[in-house]
This record gives structure tokens, sequence and C-alpha cells, in this order.
């Protein structure tokens, strides 16, 4: 059982006095999912509050036994899509949507080949190196089966050595 699972486990029986721990330790995941949607600082902190609020509101319903980040990162995705449905004076485009503006603190000098590859398989590759996800909670988020998912993540990262190797000639 891993830590977020414990987490689960003791919100569920009301205490919840480690709340700010699990907090720091999910954040980072559901802040990057939200950012790959919105560019606005404080739509995507709203958004991050109402992902924790519906974690918490719906948590006898979360099954501890589940992967929790993709539960949340779930979340947070389905979030921030609506909310760029609902608003008229935001663009809706799947380029823009789908970019990735990923800001560590530390400059990632292969990031670039990650704009080599199409939407789809530019979001599994984000899932499962910058997110850490296992194929098949990456199944789940992007609502594929799971032998097409390895299959787009296996030619993504061949596309990938393939351009990082002309790159370095």
């Amino acid at each position: 059982m891993d830590r977020l699972s414990i987490f689960v486990k003791a919100f569920k029986s009301g205490d919840f006095k480690k709340f700010e721990l699990f907090y720091d330790l999910v954040s980072p995941a559901i802040f990057f999912t939200v950012k790959k949607y919105i560019k606005d600082a404080m739509i995507i902190e709203d958004i991050m509050q109402e992902v924790m609020l519906k974690f918490i509101n719906n948590i006898h319903n979360v099954d501890p036994k589940k992967n929790i980040k993709s539960y949340l990162t779930t979340i947070a995705r389905n979030k921030s899509i609506d909310l760029l449905r609902s608003k008229k004076n935001l663009e809706y485009d799947d380029n823009h949507i789908y970019q990735l503006e990923i800001d560590y603190d530390y400059e990632n000098k292969y990031i670039w080949l990650l704009d080599t590859l199409d939407k789809k398989k530019r979001e599994i590759v984000y899932l499962r190196v910058i997110e850490e996800l296992k194929f098949k909670d990456i199944a789940v988020i992007v609502e594929e089966p799971l032998n097409t998912v390895l299959w787009r993540y296996r030619e993504a990262m061949k596309k990938l050595k393939k351009e990082l190797k002309n790159s370095e000639t």
C-alpha cells in the first residue's frame, strides 16, 4: 500500500490531521495537469481547490487500492476542459490545450522534443515520463485501451529517439 492510500484510509475515518502533507504530495501533479490546459495562475489555483473539494466531498467513494494521483489528475483534467468549454471568451483549440508548457525549477533541454509528437502521443508520454503514472492509469485518463496506449508510447519513444539523434548530428 502506498503513502497516498494510507492518507485516504485516514480521511475516510474522519482523520484529516495530515491533509496538508497529502496536499503537498499531490498538488504538483494536479498543478501541472491543469497548467496543460489553463495558463492563468489564479484560475489554476481555483481549479486545484475545486479538485480537492471534490476529492474530500467524495472521499467515501474513493478506492484506496486505486492510484490516487491518477484519480486526482483525472478530476483536474476534466474540470479544466469543462472550464474551457464553458468560457466563451477563451479560445478552445486542441493545439493550445495539449501544448506542454512545463514550469520546473530547472530547464529541461529536451522538452522541445515533445512538440514533435501528435497530441495523443504527447499526452501519453507526458503522463508516463513527467507524471510517472502506470500505463493502466494512463489508459483510464486518456480513455483508450491499454494496448493502444502501450503502442502509442512505443511509437512516440521511437520518434523521440530518431529526432534526438537527428538533432545531435
